[in-house]
Parts: C-alpha cells; sequence; structure tokens
C-alpha cells in the first residue's frame, strides 16, 4: 500500500511539475529547487536548459549530486549567491504563514529572473480556514494561477 501511495504521489508532483514548464515556456539557467524531493523537476528539464541545478530537500533521499539535504530556510539564510529561477513547487504548503513570508522575502534577494511559486489552490473549500499569503513587493507579478486539486484515491475519484 505504501508503493502505492509513493506512485500516487510521484504521479501528481509530475502532472505539477509538467503544467508549470509548460506555462514557463523555454527557460535557462542557473536553478535553485527548493524543497526539491527527488528532484522530479531536474528530470523534466532538458540538459540545455540547466545552467547548474541545485535541490535543496529537509529528507533525505538519498540523492548525493547537485542536492542538499538541510531547512530550507536555514538554507536561504546562508546562501550567498543568486540564481536566476527559484523554484517552490508545492512548498508553501508545509510552511506557517510567518515561515512562507521570511522564505518569499529570501527569495526575492536571491533570484535573477523568475521565483516559480505552485501553492494549493487558496479558493478550496478544505483550504479555506488557511490565512492567505500577503506581500507587498511590486517585483512580484501572478502570471496565471494553476488551479491543482489532490484529492485521495477513492472509488469516486481515479
Amino acid at each position: 500500500m505504501l508503493h502505492a501511495t509513493i506512485l500516487r504521489n510521484r504521479k501528481y508532483y509530475l502532472r505539477r511539475i509538467r503544467i508549470v514548464l509548460a506555462q514557463l515556456g523555454s527557460i535557462r539557467g542557473t536553478i535553485l529547487d527548493l524543497g526539491c524531493g527527488e528532484m522530479l523537476l531536474k528530470q523534466n528539464l532538458k540538459d540545455t536548459e540547466i545552467l547548474s541545478y541545485l535541490g535543496v530537500d529537509s529528507i533525505n533521499f538519498g540523492i548525493t549530486k547537485d542536492y542538499q539535504q538541510r531547512d530550507v530556510l536555514e538554507f536561504m539564510g546562508s546562501v550567498t549567491t543568486s540564481f536566476d529561477y527559484i523554484f517552490a513547487l508545492g512548498l508553501l504548503d508545509h510552511l506557517s504563514q510567518t515561515h512562507k513570508e521570511e522564505l518569499l522575502e529570501k527569495c526575492c534577494r536571491r533570484t535573477n529572473l523568475m521565483l516559480v511559486i505552485s501553492q494549493a489552490n487558496n479558493q478550496n473549500p478544505f483550504l479555506l480556514f488557511r490565512k492567505k499569503l500577503n506581500i507587498n513587493n511590486s517585483s512580484l507579478h501572478l502570471i496565471e494561477q494553476l488551479f491543482l486539486f489532490k484529492l485521495p484515491l477513492t472509488r469516486w475519484v481515479w
């Protein structure tokens, strides 16, 4: 059963990554993948798009190349280089409101071209009790909203 859950989650995140990459079109540059998990984003980028890639996650996935096992807030507080693209796909869903704001402020300081965020749909009735992220930063622009739902597998959802 655990293996089936892992495969279902991997399929969900692959779909999310492909939607995001399709919206971005062609990218090329240095990439930081916060909350990278199994580095599925890197696996879906063309080698010609990656000048350098670094994945950071607090969970040990047994990956050694282009990966650091660290807390993302701690990492962003200590990193001194900038990246062309910083991806935080599904990461903000796991942080408190205060930590979301702290992380986004740090990311804005270290992003050269684009900060790419994918977060759960806040209009989802299951998530309405959460506070909405409120950042007043004119350098952040919403290009397009993606509404993704992750539902448990039941006989009505497949």
